[in-house]
């Protein structure tokens, strides 16, 4: 039923939050991020996504051999199916005890890059900067 309401188009109708406009585009830009959510935001593969999430965190593997410097940028949680805590947990457990590996936390729910675009910008240069010779 939700798929059949996608593809029709009514998703216009709900609120502009369930797609989180990013702040910084432009208007041109705004209204194509917008049609592209409409269309995709309960399209096969992203109900497939939402069903798994869960099992899908689990299986990543506890420990990788990394040689590459790796930079995780870690959400809330909010709009994952996770409490913070439970969110962050995987997260922290991923990392621990792993060379080049940097965690940074936060506040901000999973597309995150939505609501602190500076905050993960500077984050992400200040890496590279100090990870790079």
């Amino acid at each position: 039923m939700a798929r059949w309401g996608s593809q029709l188009g009514l998703l216009r109708y709900l609120p502009s939050r369930l797609y989180v406009p990013n702040e910084n585009l432009n208007s041109s830009d705004r209204r194509l991020y917008q049609r592209i959510a409409y269309r995709q935001i309960l399209s096969q593969a992203m109900l497939n996504e939402s069903l798994s999430v869960k099992r899908n965190a689990k299986k990543v593997d506890t420990k990788i051999d990394s040689q590459i410097p790796t930079l995780l940028l870690v959400s809330n949680g909010e709009g994952m199916g996770f409490s913070q805590e439970e969110w962050r947990h995987y997260a922290t457990r991923f990392a621990k005890d792993q060379k080049n590996i940097e965690l940074t936390f936060y506040d901000a729910p999973h597309y995150l890059y939505h609501y602190q675009t500076k905050e993960v910008v500077a984050k992400i240069e200040d890496f590279i900067k100090g990870t790079t010779d």
